[in-house]
């Protein structure tokens, strides 16, 4: 489980906790794990080679965790999250996607009628990515805001993390629990 407090993070060691936290939920669900790189080349701030089954991260690109979300909402185990945890654990998503025999049909059959978890889901894939990101870091924050992906997704992973939502973002400022209280009830409505 990764907590952060986001007035004494450090890039270096969430690079880290992240790569331990990922693997060992690949490890725990019997997928292959994936190679996991750093480079600064890349533009992005992830990417996943599905030919060779590689993650790479821009660990200088990743966000700081906000400490106080106006503009930026990014914060490890959140919906919206670009930190160091968020990009890897999103990336992984990519590689167990691979391995889950989850069909674009399934995803958007099981799924109809919730919104994606987050903005960012120009495709299944990505929504899939998002989904598993959440899942990944903050199940419980999943489950309460899109019950339909978590029940999809919890039937083929074995959840790693048995904390609440709000004990994982203990240290995350209060507006995160109220908007997650919101992006709950938003995310039972149609799109």
């Amino acid at each position: 489980m990764i907590v952060v407090n986001p007035y004494d993070y450090d890039k270096e060691t969430a690079y880290l906790e992240a790569i331990a936290h990922c693997l060992y939920f690949t490890s725990e669900n019997g997928i292959d794990s994936p190679e996991i790189r750093r480079s600064s080349k890349i533009s992005g701030f992830g990417l996943y080679y599905d030919n060779n089954r590689k993650i790479v991260i821009n660990v200088k690109r990743c966000r700081l965790p906000a400490k106080n979300p106006g503009y930026a909402w990014s914060y490890t185990g959140w919906k919206a999250d670009l930190t160091v945890g968020g990009v890897l654990a999103h990336e992984v998503g990519h590689h167990c996607e691979k391995d889950s025999e989850i069909t674009y049909k399934e995803w958007r059959r099981h799924c109809r009628g919730e919104r994606p978890p987050t903005s960012y889901a120009p495709n299944w894939r990505e929504d899939f990515a998002e989904s598993m990101k959440i899942f990944i870091l903050n199940p419980d924050l999943l489950q309460y805001g899109r019950p339909k992906r978590y029940e999809l997704l919890a039937a083929v992973f074995s959840q790693t993390i048995e904390a609440t939502w709000q004990e994982i973002l203990i240290h995350a400022h209060e507006k995160y629990k109220f908007a997650a209280i919101r992006w709950a009830a938003a995310g039972k409505k149609k799109k």
